[in-house]
C-alpha cells in the first residue's frame, strides 16, 4: 500500500499569479522610486549650478577644493597631552619617543 501524501508538489495557480502580481508591484515601486531620485538630484543639481552662477556674478571665485590646513602628511606630530582612560595624564614625547608610529 502506498502512502497517501497530505503534500502536493503542484503550486495551485493562485498562488502563482499572487507571487507574480507582487513580484511585478515590487519592481513597478522600485522603477517609480529610483526615477523620483534620478529627478531629485537633478533639481539638486540645477541650484547648485544657479548657487555657482549667483557666486561668480558677486565677484567670489570658485574654488575646486577647501586650502589644506595643519601639518603635512609624514611630517612629525606637534607636542600634546591628553588624559588617558585610568586618568593619568600621557605626554605625546611618551608616545612617540622611540620613534613608534601611531594612528591618531
Amino acid at each position: 500500500m502506498t502512502p497517501v501524501s497530505t503534500f502536493s508538489a503542484a503550486v495551485p495557480a493562485s498562488l502563482a499569479v499572487a507571487v507574480a502580481v507582487a513580484v511585478a508591484g515590487i519592481v513597478a515601486l522600485q522603477g517609480w522610486r529610483s526615477l523620483n531620485l534620478v529627478r531629485q538630484q537633478g533639481r539638486r543639481l540645477l541650484k547648485i549650478d544657479k548657487l555657482e552662477q549667483r557666486l561668480a556674478a558677486a565677484g567670489i571665485p570658485e574654488s575646486p577644493f577647501a586650502p589644506l590646513a595643519g601639518p603635512l602628511p609624514g611630517s612629525s606630530a606637534p607636542a600634546f597631552s591628553a588624559v588617558a582612560l585610568a586618568g593619568a595624564q600621557v605626554a605625546s614625547t611618551a608616545l612617540f619617543g622611540d620613534g613608534n608610529p601611531a594612528l591618531l
